[in-house]
């Protein structure tokens, strides 16, 4: 007989963790452009950690400590809003907090948002951050 977390354990990959919170992470140090951090999160399907829940949120503080890491969140149009690869807009959620100075880039189109330990940046899609990657089970 197995148990949920069993099956949840399984299929996490091997070079991902499993969190306090049971996401399935990986941080990738290594410091990617936001179209090259997309793939590399891609490669066994999974996706850059999309904050669509505060638990989310809190869970890559810890990732975030020190760096800048890529989320999802880019704009489609020059001066419109963010959106996840969902279609759900990052800037209506009741966490979401811009850091001071932000957003600072302008109405380009190829800005997305990365995360740092006190909030939410905005920052040209060829800028290179680390990744935080999640598979979710």
């Amino acid at each position: 007989m197995e148990n949920d977390s069993e099956i949840f354990e399984r299929n996490c990959p091997e070079s991902y963790n499993i969190t306090h919170g049971k996401f399935c992470v990986a941080f990738i140090q290594n410091k990617h452009n936001h179209s090259a951090a997309k793939q590399l999160c891609a490669k066994d399907g999974e996706k850059i950690i999309n904050f669509d829940t505060k638990e989310r949120y809190e869970m890559a503080k810890t990732f975030a400590v020190t760096n800048q890491i890529h989320i999802q969140g880019e704009r489609r149009v020059a001066g419109g809003p963010f959106y996840d690869d969902k279609g759900g807009l990052p800037l209506k959620r009741p966490f979401f907090e811009w850091v001071s100075g932000q957003p600072d880039n302008g109405p380009s189109v190829s800005v997305v948002l990365v995360f740092g330990p006190t909030g939410y940046y905005d920052t040209s899609a060829g800028n290179a951050y680390p990744v935080l990657c999640e598979v979710r089970i």
